[in-house]
């Protein structure tokens, strides 16, 4: 995926709302090693769609003081619906 900075990146993917939250944890989710997948992902690199979540995948568990600081993003400024912090496994 390129960078905000990059022609790929498509940022009228995102609604406004999804672009202020993508904004306010992109840097914490990346320093936790997470990285952005899914449909939203590719809808930001080729601009196919538009697209309402966020799917932030990492390798191995996250931590309860690691899942506590997403949580401390100014979540009702940006008025997330939800915040899913079960792990998915896969194979």
């Amino acid at each position: 995926m390129g960078t905000a900075n990059s022609p790929s990146f498509h940022e009228d993917a995102l609604s406004a709302s999804v672009r202020s939250v993508l904004r306010a944890v992109a840097p914490l989710a990346s320093r936790q090693g997470f990285y952005l997948a899914g449909g939203t992902a590719i809808a930001l690199h080729i601009g196919h769609r538009r697209s309402q979540d966020l799917g932030w995948f990492r390798r191995g568990y996250l931590e309860s003081a690691q899942a506590t600081e997403f949580h401390r993003v100014d979540a009702r400024r940006l008025r997330f619906r939800s915040c899913e912090t079960k792990p998915t496994c896969v194979g």
